[in-house]
């Protein structure tokens, strides 16, 4: 399978709710802004200003917020309330904004450590598409293992999510991050490329499943199914497969295009 970027793409307006408010909000901001050329609005938890970066579209808007109360899975809102409480930050950014025809993701890292393991299904069993339904709130999880700095891995290197296991998380994986040198502001576009690859590999060899773009129109059986292989590995070893959902997100909105040979 060939990997193509649609650089130039139109997204319309997509919205990112984080757990960090730091990490995973510069990722995507090199992503979406200096390497994509997308507008960009974020605000962390921590500040009142809402940093705005311009792209050259003015008809695509990333917006990328850190979950107000915190970043455990138990945070995360599980009901129409909650939802709507978290996206009043969303209006700050953007009052005009029409969340239900807006594809929303979420952040999260597996991190054993601060999330249970219900905590996670919980948030796996509702946060299952990007796009509102009549069902359930509009929302994709993305997670993860262990957290997610595994992110550049996948981009930088071959079989990252083999060889680069970790335990848990977040200090050992920086400090390895730090010693290779890997910064999200040196991605390219064939390092977006590597890591899709990556992703579809990991998900072919060792979950046994074929990704399909259709998949996203309901994650759910597809991210349990990564979690049980990931919870079995930590099981078994005490460490989890190095790998980030992150950029399922750039393939539903098909700025990444999966192309078959």
């Amino acid at each position: 399978m060939k990997i193509k970027i649609n650089k130039g793409k139109r997204i319309g307006k997509v919205v990112f709710i984080c757990e960090g408010d730091k990490t995973e909000l510069d990722y995507l901001k090199f992503i979406f802004n200096d390497l994509l050329k997308y507008n960009l609005h974020k605000k962390n938890r921590y500040d009142k200003n809402i940093d705005q970066f311009d792209g050259v579209d003015d008809f695509s808007h990333v917006y990328v917020i850190s979950l107000p109360n915190g970043n455990c899975l138990k945070n995360i809102p599980l009901t129409n309330v909650e939802r709507d409480e978290i996206f009043k930050t969303v209006y700050e950014l953007d009052k005009n904004i029409d969340l239900k025809n807006s594809s929303v993701y979420y952040i999260w890292d597996r991190d054993c450590n601060t999330n249970t393991l219900k905590d996670v299904e919980n948030a796996i069993n509702i946060y299952t598409c990007s796009q509102n339904d009549s069902e359930t709130p509009n929302g994709l999880l993305l997670l993860s293992y262990p957290c997610v700095e595994s992110f550049l891995l996948n981009c930088y290197e071959k079989n990252s999510y083999i060889k680069n296991r970790h335990h848990q998380g977040h200090a050992d994986l920086k400090a390895l991050i730090n010693q290779k040198r890997y910064k999200a502001r040196d991605l390219k576009f064939k390092d977006l490329e590597n890591g899709t690859h990556e992703l579809l590999n990991f998900f072919q060899f060792l979950c046994e499943y074929d990704f399909k773009l259709e998949d996203l129109d309901d994650f759910k059986e597809h991210n349990k199914k990564i979690l049980d292989v990931e919870e079995q590995n930590y099981q078994h070893e005490d460490k989890y497969f190095c790998i980030s959902n992150i950029l399922l997100a750039l393939i539903d909105l098909q700025i990444i295009e999966l192309v078959i040979d």
